[in-house]
């Protein structure tokens, strides 16, 4: 397996200090000492036992990266995810646990994710008989570290577990990793349908799974819990990084006339080049974020059912139907038409 290049994902990315503590327990269950591993990343045992603060996510795929290279064992996200109920800890998680179904606990995570996680965003796409949950990271180049891929993709059927009581088994998975290796660990939480070497990353979860309830629900102690996430949330909300800015602004922009690098840039009062520049310092660029917001916006539309494929062409900024049918065969393997019969 090749090493990623830590310095392509973007120290404006960060985690909770909890997932590094959780990533040196699982190197504990590796057989790996963490008093060797600490040094690597400069972090102390004081700074790991304040959970609430954030780091870089470089830190973490770092650290991710090390314990691959000592262990040799392929899938750290995965054993990660196992070896840590990482929703089932801090207040974010706890508030997912006592949502009433897996459903609502997932909004949960997903509403208030900057408590944990800046990396990007997940969608619930629904059918008549599934949900697909799709994540869409902020830079490109994160979607390149399998280990994070792993922790984010597998964490949504292993969590899913945990939090029903119920062996749920995806309907199909998508990652982008080009290879990865068959080991009865992967097809335990992926099982048989998974399709490598696509542009994003989500999986397909049948809607009776979605609409389990969840062991521990408790309407009032997660409305108390979602009180305050909601406010730690806003804390970390206040100071969004440029992509997160920019595509917000894509996203408010598109259904407007367009968005371009010139308009955004407009919005957050800097020249096209310095925001070209932030970007790129960001490990990403104007058209992944341009990509992502169009395609979020797409299935918003579709889902709505009301506009023509047209129409939905004409919003999302492109001058003709084919274009947009183009690019929605490219994000999701359908024209806009499957799409509209799955319905």
């Amino acid at each position: 397996m090749n090493l990623h290049p830590t310095s392509l994902i973007s120290k404006e990315w960060s985690v909770a200090t909890l997932w590094i503590s959780n990533l040196l327990d699982t190197a504990q269950t590796l057989g790996i000492d963490r008093a060797l591993l600490l040094p690597k990343i400069e972090i102390t045992e004081a700074k790991l036992r304040d959970r609430n603060s954030h780091i870089p996510l470089q830190l973490w795929h770092q650290l991710a990266q090390e314990i691959q290279r000592i262990s040799g064992e392929q899938n750290i996200g995965i054993h990660y995810i196992q070896q840590n109920a990482a929703v089932a800890v801090g207040l974010l998680g706890m508030a997912a646990m006592t949502a009433p179904t897996l459903q609502q606990s997932w909004d949960t995570v997903v509403r208030y994710r900057h408590i944990v996680l800046n990396v990007g965003n997940t969608r619930f796409v629904e059918t008549n008989d599934s949900v697909v949950m799709r994540w869409y990271p902020y830079s490109r180049a994160i979607t390149d570290s399998k280990y994070l891929v792993d922790a984010i993709v597998s964490g949504w059927v292993i969590n899913s577990r945990r939090l029903t009581g119920k062996k749920v088994i995806p309907l199909n998975v998508s990652l982008t990793h080009p290879t990865a290796e068959d080991t009865a660990l992967f097809r335990s939480i992926y099982g048989d349908n998974v399709s490598l070497n696509q542009h994003y990353n989500s999986i397909e979860f049948r809607k009776e799974d979605w609409n389990l309830p969840v062991r521990y629900a408790d309407k009032t102690v997660h409305h108390l819990l979602t009180t305050q996430a909601e406010k730690e949330a806003s804390i970390f909300k206040s100071n969004l990084t440029v992509a997160e800015t920019v595509e917000y602004h894509i996203k408010q922009q598109l259904p407007l006339g367009g968005a371009t690098v010139q308009s955004i840039a407009n919005k957050i009062n800097v020249s096209p080049r310095t925001l070209q520049r932030q970007l790129t310092k960001e490990g990403t660029h104007f058209k992944d974020l341009l990509d992502n917001a169009r395609h979020e916006l797409a299935l918003d539309y579709l889902q709505e059912g009301t506009l023509s494929t047209l129409d939905i062409a004409l919003k999302l900024g492109y001058n003709q139907s084919s274009s947009f049918c183009t690019a929605f065969k490219g994000w999701t393997g359908i024209s806009p038409s499957m799409y509209f019969a799955t319905k």
